[in-house]
């Protein structure tokens, strides 16, 4: 499978009536501009400016969105940024593609507990999303 730097938002069907948002990359651009594109299409007023790539999928997913990033960069990676809750098209969503990340070098899954930032490789630790724990999601400096 080739493997291209994407960014995919599934959004929660709780707050939007929309479809999965897909957007391949092209060289030099950056997932950012896509996340303001998602932003700037469901007019999401709470959207700054100056988020960057790392804090923008977190933000979305406190919102309720599953977000996944990938990049081939300098590895394959892929990452996903779980909300607090998956809702049913989520859940779905992951169930019917989470197998085209297993080749990948580095899959990971980041959540919120708390004021913690928990990062982890469900391939490292044999840990998958259904494992994390449902706690409130926030964002801490």
């Amino acid at each position: 499978m080739k493997k291209e730097n994407a960014l995919i938002i599934v959004p929660s069907e709780k707050l939007l009536d929309a479809p999965v948002f897909e957007r391949k990359l092209k060289k030099e651009e950056r997932h950012i501009k896509y996340i303001k594109e998602f932003c700037d299409t469901y007019q999401n007023p709470d959207f700054v400016p100056e988020m960057n790539d790392n804090i923008a999928p977190i933000y979305l997913s406190q919102c309720g969105h599953l977000v996944i990033k990938t990049s081939h960069d300098a590895m394959n990676i892929a990452v996903f940024y779980i909300p607090e809750e998956l809702t049913l098209n989520e859940q779905k969503w992951i169930d019917e593609n989470i197998m085209k990340y297993y080749s990948y070098e580095y899959t990971g899954f980041n959540y919120f507990d708390g004021k913690k930032r928990i990062t982890t490789s469900n391939f490292a630790t044999g840990l998958e999303y259904r494992d994390f724990p449902k706690t409130k999601v926030t964002i801490t400096e």
